[in-house]
């Protein structure tokens, strides 16, 4: 199954240090080279591990018809990069997932019918295969909340803290 990411997830477990989880989990990622743009920001800490992902094994793709990018953003207000995945998503001949963290971009990805995950979804995922502990996930589910400007509501912490102790 074909995934493609969005910048957030890609930037938020770069700031975690765990960008290598992705990396495990789904060695066959796809962006856009307008995610890319957004991501490799060199006065960031983590520049050189996302730059070094782009290098390796994240894999960049053009999209074909670019009038769709510019009228997902034009009418429904969401960033350049958001349009570009769906943009992306809707080329694809393949079953995919969009990683994306976006509430916005969740919901028109979803109407197009595309599975979508995000930087929690890895999370969990990742304790399904074994790459991290239930009390890691939570620790970064609490860094994510605490030290990071990541978008979470008190319902969402709780939803993903008691999945993990399901898990």
């Amino acid at each position: 199954m074909l995934r493609i990411v969005n910048a957030t997830p890609l930037i938020y477990l770069a700031k975690l240090g765990k960008l290598d989880l992705a990396k495990n989990l789904y060695p066959n990622i796809k962006t856009t080279p307008e995610v890319k743009n957004e991501v490799l920001n060199k006065t960031t800490p983590e520049y050189v591990a996302l730059h070094e992902a782009f290098q390796i094994w994240i894999k960049i793709e053009e999209v074909k018809n670019r009038r769709i990018m510019t009228q997902l953003q034009k009418l429904h207000n969401i960033h350049l990069g958001e349009a570009s995945i769906i943009n992306l998503a809707i080329e694809q001949e393949e079953e995919l997932i969009l990683f994306v963290d976006d509430k916005s971009a969740r919901a028109i990805a979803k109407s197009f019918g595309f599975q979508v995950s995000g930087t929690l979804g890895i999370i969990l995922d990742a304790i399904l295969n074994s790459l991290i502990t239930k009390s890691e996930a939570i620790l970064l589910v609490d860094q994510l909340a605490i030290h990071t400007p990541f978008r979470m509501s008190l319902e969402l912490y709780k939803l993903v803290t008691d999945k993990i102790k399901e898990i």
